[in-house]
């Protein structure tokens, strides 16, 4: 019988990288983790997220605290947030579309003011405390299709049998070990070609290191046929993925102000993140005793991280603000949990299942640092104009401290991302107590892997402030996500498009 062998996810990303939503593609998780969003109180979400230089937001407490030093008065605020995300899966000419519907806390925070309006020069500042969504995970797709060509157990047999490129691995183990794929004695002496899957195989190529065996697809159709797919007699494949979770800051923050002219802020930033993935992958051959099998994926990524920013804000004549703020990069210390099975039905009745349980994966991750420059100009009482401009080398990422194996494959991944400047543009026009908000941000893609991921979103929003309150309404659209998955190494791609619009909602106070 095969010889169980060692599960290392160390190892298991040199193969599988092709994965998005992969446990074992840590470039992608890294790449996740550094596309993060402003997010923030409905005000900010509806001018673009362009707060560098603006001031009396609790937002500002994590992109320019600098921008704190403007309260003259305590706060406390609240945002809810709803994101309607509709995905489309394209897959082998078929396309299919899911939507999900998630709430969430975009936002939560209080300052506390401690100004002294009277003074010359030092004029006192704020403290703030600011919990911010800055990241979300939460997505569920599908794809489906028929395959007239190659499925997983097509891919299980060339695993096994190291033929193109391939080697052994926990996909093709599970599937020796529900019976999908078995084992026969090597063809005789002299013999030099046999038939594999439909093609044939010269015995050249069948030098297993000393292993005396060759595999072979055991499921066959009626008859003696072997059941690999055919035009006739295709494949059934469909996989779900769904994922949850998201990535919160607390940012711990003082504003000071200098005369009203010079603004300037530190922040402490603290992450906590979960992300749960599961994928679901079924198959159903054509005609065959093997039924159905299902291939379920599961895993978690759960960890903390630190970071520090630094900004000012200075009024060169009173109705322009000019801001920059500095954000360090980020630690990160992630843990990783894994479980993966396989079950197959068959037409006799019988059911075989087998899973792994991987070790817990522990690592760390360092970020790049960010660095924003914004500008603002006041329309008198009327309303303001604002935009920044954010810079981030996503190459400057780095992947630490396994717990076993390295990352040197993903590293240099990671070193081949670009450069970016992000966009963002706003305005505000004030009547009265009522506010109406516009804006654009444009966020470039990082990589080169095919895929445009550039990001154009357009955002609205409007508000009442009076004295003792506010409420605002923001609203983003044209948030999208565009990635290739495949069920299994040497699988057909499928094209998954993602459109997210989020509303949020902030209600606020003074005191």
């Amino acid at each position: 019988m095969k010889k169980l062998i060692i599960i290392s996810l160390g190892l298991l990303c040199l193969t599988l990288t092709g994965r998005a939503q992969d446990a074992t593609n840590f470039s992608k998780t890294a790449l996740d983790l550094m596309m993060l969003s402003p997010g923030g109180s409905a005000r900010i979400q509806g001018i673009g997220g362009a707060g560098t230089a603006l001031g009396g937001d609790i937002t500002t407490a994590s992109l320019n605290p600098a921008g704190l030093g403007f309260y003259n008065r305590g706060d406390a605020s609240f945002t809810p947030s709803l994101n309607f995300i509709n995905s489309d899966g394209r897959y082998l000419n078929s396309t299919s579309g899911t939507s999900l519907t998630n709430f969430n806390i975009a936002n939560a925070g209080v300052v506390i003011n401690k100004s002294k309006p009277n003074n010359e020069g030092f004029k006192g500042g704020s403290f703030g405390i600011s919990i911010n969504r800055v990241g979300n995970f939460q997505n569920d797709y599908t794809y489906e299709g028929f395959n007239p060509e190659y499925d997983f157990v097509d891919y299980a047999v060339n695993a096994e049998n190291a033929f193109d490129g391939l080697v052994p691995d926990d996909f093709s183990l599970l599937a020796f070990n529900v019976g999908v794929i078995d084992e026969f004695a090597v063809p005789d002496e002299g013999q030099n070609e046999i038939f594999i899957n439909g093609f044939p195989r010269s015995t050249d190529l069948l030098d297993k290191d000393g292993n005396d065996f060759i595999f072979f697809d055991r499921n066959t159709y009626r008859g003696d046929d072997l059941g690999y797919p055919t035009e006739d007699d295709p494949t059934y494949q469909y996989e779900n993925i769904r994922t949850r979770g998201g990535i919160y800051q607390t940012a711990l923050s003082y504003g000071g102000n200098y005369d009203d002219k010079i603004y300037f802020g530190v922040g402490l930033g603290l992450f906590w993140l979960r992300q749960e993935v599961e994928r679901d992958y079924i198959e159903e051959p054509s005609r065959s005793d093997l039924s159905r099998l299902r291939m379920t994926d599961r895993y978690t990524l759960d960890g903390g991280g630190v970071n520090g920013t630094f900004g000012l804000i200075v009024r060169p004549v009173t109705p322009l603000l000019l801001g920059i703020s500095y954000t360090t990069p980020s630690i990160f210390t992630l843990e990783q949990t894994r479980l993966l099975r396989l079950n197959t039905d068959y037409t006799d009745g019988e059911f075989y299942s087998e899973e792994f349980f991987y070790p817990s994966f522990r690592y760390d991750l360092r970020t790049p640092g960010r660095l924003r420059a914004g500008a603002t100009f006041f329309v008198g009482k009327h309303g303001f104009i604002t935009g920044d401009v954010e810079s981030v080398n996503f190459s400057n990422a780095n992947l630490q401290r396994p717990s076993e194996g390295d990352f040197r494959f993903d590293n240099s991944v990671i070193a081949d991302y670009n450069s970016v400047l992000n966009y963002r543009l706003g305005a505000e026009f004030r009547m009265d107590i009522f506010r109406f908000r516009a804006g654009y941000a444009y966020y470039d893609d990082p990589t080169d892997d095919g895929i445009d991921n550039a990001d154009d979103q357009f955002t609205f929003g409007a508000g009442i402030k009076t004295q003792m309150f506010y409420v605002d309404l923001g609203i983003i659209t044209g948030i999208e996500q565009q990635q290739r998955v495949t069920p299994f190494p040497t699988a057909d791609v499928a094209d998954i498009n993602s459109n997210i619009t989020r509303a949020s909602l902030t209600l606020g106070f003074t005191f």
